[in-house]
This record gives C-alpha cells, structure tokens and sequence, in this order.
C-alpha cells in the first residue's frame, strides 16, 4: 500500500509539472501569435503604401515586344528598386504568380532583383501573353470586314470577360461599321438574339 501511495504522489508531481510544461508552451504560442499577427499587420500595411503609392504614382510607356507597341504600367522613377519588384508581385496570379515563387526562390542571389532585370525575365518567360487585355480587346472590337467575322471575333472575346447583357449589347452595336450600326441602334435592341 505504501507502494502505491508513494506512486500515487510521484504521478501527481508529474502531472503538476505537465501542467507547468503546458502553461509555458501556452504562452510561448500566445506570444508567438501575438508577434506573428503584429508581423503581419506591418507587412499589410507596409503593402497597402505600397499600393496607394502605385495608385498615384505611375506612369505608362511603350514597350516594344515582338514589333508591338504596348502599353506597360511602371511605377514613376521615385519608387525604390525592391519596392517596384514587391509590388508588381503583390498583383501576380496564377502562372505569373507560380513564376515569380519559383524564381526569386530558384535566383543565385537571395536578394530582390532589380526593377529592369525582373521585367527583362518576365518578358523573356511570358511575352506577349503578359498584355494579354482581354476587355480593354472586347471594348476596342470594331468590324473591318463581314458582320459574320465580326460576330466570330464578338463571341470569342465574350467567353474572356463577364458583362451585363445590357453592356454587351451596347459594345456589340457600338463596334459595328456605322452604316450598320446606326439603323441597328435605332432598333433599340435588349440582346443580341
């Protein structure tokens, strides 16, 4: 019985010392959330400078790439190298955003890259294929030949982008050749059945 008795004590001092064990694990993980929620809230602001920055501070050029000019976004020349490649990041998606991941993680130099050299690789990675403005394309459709081709070149950019109908109708009247279009309108149509 005393055996028992004296187990009995030795598991509860080892209870009481998991207990201890636990409250400091406790508030090692309070402590490190409360770091990492600080952490986090500096780099969401440090982003949300970083866009309003972009917001009022851009200006756009010409690029040539594969004898098109196009119109690229680019932060004014007052932007900080790193923040430039920071930015553009934060706007990546899906393959663009894969690449980036892979390739600052894949670089010989674990620093930021520099403005010139990140956009050169994008260029080199992506093409045209970067400019790709599927509503900036569906707003500028105009007809040049047939109505049917015109509707061909409608319908195919119509699957890239979400419209009203009302809108769509409006961009499909509006594209057509004015001796078309004009009567059309005049038709006042609500869709394009």
């Amino acid at each position: 019985m005393g055996y028992h008795h004296t187990r009995m004590q030795e598991l509860c001092k080892e209870v009481d010392n998991l207990k201890g064990s636990m409250d400091a694990v406790t508030t090692s993980v309070s402590e490190l959330r409360s770091s990492m929620d600080h952490k986090v809230a500096q780099a969401m602001e440090e982003i949300r400078k970083l866009l309003a920055n972009d917001l009022t501070n851009h200006q756009e050029g010409p690029v040539e790439n594969e004898g098109r000019e196009m119109v690229v976004p680019r932060p004014r020349d007052g932007t900080h190298e790193d923040s430039k490649v920071k930015l553009a990041s934060c706007k990546l998606e899906r393959k663009a955003l894969q690449w980036h991941q892979s390739y600052l993680k894949h670089r010989v130099a674990r620093d930021w890259p520099r403005w010139s050299e990140y956009v050169a690789c994008l260029y080199a990675r992506f093409g045209s294929e970067l400019f790709d403005d599927p509503m900036g394309d569906f707003k500028d459709l105009k007809q040049v030949s047939s109505v049917q081709d015109y509707v061909g070149l409608f319908d195919e950019l119509l699957t890239r982008v979400e419209l009203s109908e009302e809108y769509v109708v409006s961009c499909f009247v509006r594209g057509l050749k004015p001796e078309i279009g004009l009567p059309v309108k005049m038709l006042a149509p609500r869709n394009l059945a």
